[in-house]
């Protein structure tokens, strides 16, 4: 009978987890440029106001639920319940593909059945647009990320191996971009009414 080694200390800083830190502060920025972008454009006069899609509010709860199922999936690779850990980790990727999917399906009812394109005349839908757009980019990256880890935990646990500072790195980043999208959704639903 194998036993897994384990080959984490919970109690020091990885320099992996601190690279994280140091992106989730640099998107933080980024997007906090974006926001304060938005309010300055808006405050310039010339600013229809506009709805959001149903579809944002659609991905809002997914990316929420996907949250869940992330901590559960970390929460039980640290107990080394690996059978669960597969599952909320696989649920967690569905997810995020699911989010991804309904904010492009927001996109397209931005473009096709709101009539806002991306031509210089509606500086409030540009944004909707953007803003959304680069906040799944950055959910992509999540999404690639999961499959990494559940790649590589795979990998290292058949070499009876056992870290769980892979599925807390990306566990961390995920809570990030549900958080963030949550703080974007908010704003964009509180600025389509002022």
């Amino acid at each position: 009978m194998s036993t897994l080694i384990a080959t984490d200390n919970s109690n020091k800083l990885n320099s992996h987890k601190l690279l994280m830190y140091i992106a989730i502060g640099s998107m933080t920025m980024m997007f906090a440029g974006w926001i304060s972008a938005y309010m300055v454009r808006q405050g310039q006069g010339r600013w229809e106001h506009i709805h959001l899609p149903s579809a944002f509010y659609i991905s809002t709860a997914v990316i929420l639920v996907s949250s869940l199922t992330i901590h559960l999936a970390a929460r039980a690779h640290k107990n080394k319940k690996f059978g669960s850990y597969k599952l909320f980790l696989l649920v967690s990727m569905i997810l995020g593909v699911l989010f991804l999917a309904f904010q492009y399906s927001g996109f397209l009812e931005m473009y096709n059945e709101m009539g806002i394109k991306l031509n210089g005349n509606n500086a409030a839908g540009e944004f909707t647009y953007v803003i959304p757009f680069v906040h799944g980019l950055h959910a992509l990256g999540g999404v690639i990320a999961l499959i990494v880890v559940a790649v590589s935990n795979s990998i290292k646990t058949k070499r009876n191996k056992y870290s769980s500072t892979g599925i807390q790195i990306a566990a961390t980043y995920w809570h990030f971009v549900d958080a963030l999208w949550l703080f974007i959704f908010l704003f964009l639903l509180y600025n389509q009414q002022a």
